[in-house]
């Protein structure tokens, strides 16, 4: 939940969070419904992060999910930014996202 390494909550943070350089655990009951479900247990935090990758044609859906194990807020950033030269996109190709696909802030809570 970082983008650089950090002490948040009176915990330190590695940078980029724990996800990214983990290898991702795969749900056996999703995968053999054609879905590719993996959910992280945060140690730093009390969090547990879930990605759900979906196939329907030339379309892939990525659907995240973050719970709190906790009564109390914790912070977290997300941010998505895939690594496109890695995909082999070439000149012509385009990303579509549907029109809800935009920066997004939570509501404050209160």
């Amino acid at each position: 939940p970082t983008v650089g390494a950090c002490r948040a909550a009176g915990r330190e943070l590695p940078d980029h969070g724990e996800t990214w350089n983990t290898p991702a655990p795969v749900d056996p009951a999703a995968a053999a419904r054609g879905e590719l479900v993996s959910t992280w247990q945060l140690r730093s935090l009390p969090l547990d992060f879930t990605r759900r990758i979906t196939l329907s044609g030339a379309t892939a859906r990525f659907a995240y999910a973050l719970t709190n194990r906790s009564a109390r807020p914790a912070p977290f950033l997300w941010a998505w930014h895939p690594l496109l030269a890695l995909l082999a996109l070439r000149a012509g190709d385009r990303l579509r996202l549907p029109p809800a696909a935009k920066n997004r802030r939570p509501a404050a809570p209160g």
